[in-house]
């Protein structure tokens, strides 16, 4: 199995809480929104609270 997400699944998926757009990132995915990192793992998205992540602003 490929660490991508299925293109066809990847674009139903929406962020959990706002319903926001998800933007691919390195072993994530991002609501810029809600400013949180969901993780990713083995192609496989974890959009539960306990998982997400805030965004590290860049410095």
């Amino acid at each position: 199995m490929s660490g991508a997400i299925p293109v066809d699944v990847r674009g139903l998926l929406v962020c959990p809480r706002c319903r926001g757009e998800l933007v691919d990132a390195p072993g994530s995915l991002v609501c810029e929104r809600c400013n949180v990192r969901w993780p990713v793992e083995d192609g496989v998205p974890f959009l539960v609270d306990e998982c997400a992540r805030p965004v590290e602003p860049h410095p």
